[in-house]
């Protein structure tokens, strides 16, 4: 009675435990042909794992042929090896991935020979571990080769701390051959050492303080920095990735330093040039003043003193000589002006345009009535630049156009602004420029125009259409007003037409 009552409990344990294993358990008989060689496999038992996997009862199973329950198996293997492990009895453990119209997924399989001519495997569902493992390995070769194909050097370092908690070092644990190559230290020394056994003043360099800065803050710095080691010039930019790792990208700006630091030099030159040729404009205006006003006072003198015996010969003399000296000091002083606006104010401001139209017109008030013309000025912008030259600009323009009017005529002048596209205004700009919005003011006259050839060439220094003769002047003028325009970042424009009067368009950044 104990004996039986023995093999009952044995019986229920070995239930309990195949129902209860994680595992799907299935045992199979040997199915031979005439010749011994297995032809299929005969289910015997399974248990609850293996029917929850394949989603079948146990009735369904029990009894059945193999190769109907897995018709697959031939294709992948599977059976294959079953029948290796019945016929040598060396037990086998490996991955497959099956899949037929009830069943797919990859699972690890156990295959031990049973009994005699039998067969005990135990498969577990693999496919979830699997997929995360594929996906693993994918980015893991994603970042083999991110790290391998970047130009841009990326190392992660990890910091040495004290007992007190504090960074005292950092030693780099990952670095790409590009991170190797700005550096300039071999791949062996570079992850073997220690930050401040490669560059022992590092702890002092701005680099670490934003490292510290990173650790502390979580926020990413960036800092330009000269590698010692490989005289390199690298922008690094340094993110934290936990509480004792940073993550260092390296960028080679090697070039890019040494084109700034000479155009730096070359600012500084042109600067000390255009320093000195202020200098020089001013010193030769200034001493050619003093010349031109001793041979005007001469000339004065000596006209004074031929009055009453004056020859004829020697009064047109005297007077080609007075009217050379004005021409010259009228030269100097226009010199004197295109020095000004070629060097521009430390800082430009707002500068009302309506203002300072009013105020050109109170100045040029005697020749307006002189003249009898008519000015006509639309409201106009606020725009930003620099005051002086604006007066200079505009003053320049309707004294060219009171200058220019048609004998007899009274001049009629017209300024007025509209808000344009670069690329719509009719002038040609810059790329960049085509679609920044611009005022376009335009100074209209009815005077003597000019011919189309002519309309650029105006605008060179001492450049005259006219001689002496018929309208007195320098020819730098208009080479004042391009410069001002210039200065702004504008763009100026002349349109005319001889004996039709003529128009200054000018393009000035809103």
């Amino acid at each position: 009675m104990n004996i039986v009552q023995s093999n009952l409990n044995g019986k229920q344990l070995v239930e309990a435990v195949l129902n209860t294993a994680l595992n799907g358990i299935i045992a199979c008989d040997a199915i031979r042909n005439a010749d011994g060689k297995i032809t299929d496999l005969e289910i015997v038992l399974v248990n609850k794992a293996f029917t929850d996997i394949l989603g079948l009862a146990e009735p369904d199973v029990i009894g059945k042929r193999y190769l109907s329950v897995f018709p697959s198996s031939k294709n992948n293997g599977m059976f294959q090896l079953n029948c290796r492990v019945i016929e040598s009895g060396e037990s086998a453990r490996q991955e497959y991935f099956y899949k037929d119209t009830t069943l797919e997924g990859w699972y690890q399989v156990a295959v031990s020979k049973f009994g005699d001519d039998g067969l005990l495997t135990t498969f577990i569902d693999i496919s979830e571990p699997k997929r995360n493992f594929d996906q693993l390995e994918r980015q893991k070769t994603l970042l083999d080769n991110i790290l391998e194909h970047s130009a841009n050097g990326i190392s992660v370092t990890e910091v040495i701390r004290n007992d007190k908690g504090e960074v005292i070092d950092g030693r780099t644990i990952l670095a790409n051959d590009a991170a190797v190559k700005f550096i300039g230290v071999p791949r062996e020394i570079y992850l073997a050492k220690t930050a401040t056994e490669i560059e022992p003043n590092i702890l002092q360099s701005e680099y670490f303080q934003l490292c510290i800065k990173t650790l502390q803050t979580g926020e990413p710095q960036f800092v330009r920095y000269f590698v010692e080691f490989s005289k390199r010039w690298i922008e690094i930019t340094v993110s934290k990735l936990d509480h004792n790792h940073l993550i260092t990208i390296f960028t080679d700006v090697t070039q890019t330093q040494e084109i700034e630091l000479q155009q730096k030099q070359l600012i500084e030159e042109l600067r000390r040039s255009n320093e000195s040729l202020e200098d020089f404009s001013y010193a030769a205006s200034h001493d050619l003043k003093e010349p031109i006003r001793k041979i005007q006072v001469f000339t004065t003198l000596l006209q004074e003193r031929l009055e009453d015996h004056p020859k004829e010969d020697e009064k047109k003399l005297l007077e080609r000589i007075s009217h050379a000296a004005q021409r010259m000091q009228l030269l100097v002083d226009d010199l004197l002006e295109y020095s000004h606006v070629s060097f521009n104010p430390i800082e430009a401001e707002p500068v009302d345009l309506n203002e300072k139209i009013a105020a050109i017109l109170v100045d040029l008030e005697m020749a307006v009535k002189e003249k009898n013309a008519s000015i006509t000025v639309t409201p106009l912008p606020v725009i930003y630049g620099y005051k002086r030259q604006i007066q200079q600009l505009f003053q320049n323009l309707i004294s060219n156009a009171l200058k220019y009017s048609k004998p007899g005529v009274p001049p009629l002048i017209e300024i007025t602004c509209k808000e344009v596209k670069g690329n719509e205004s009719g002038i040609s700009v810059g790329l960049m420029d085509a679609k920044k919005i611009f005022y376009q003011v335009d100074v209209k006259d009815n005077g003597i125009g000019f011919d189309a050839e002519s309309a650029e060439k105006i605008f060179g220094m001492f450049q005259r259409l006219h001689g002496n003769k018929e309208y007195s002047g320098t020819g730098i003028g208009l080479a004042i007003a391009k410069k001002v325009v210039e200065n702004h970042h504008g763009y100026i424009k002349a349109e005319g037409e001889e004996g039709n009067g003529a128009v200054f368009r000018l393009l000035l950044p809103k």
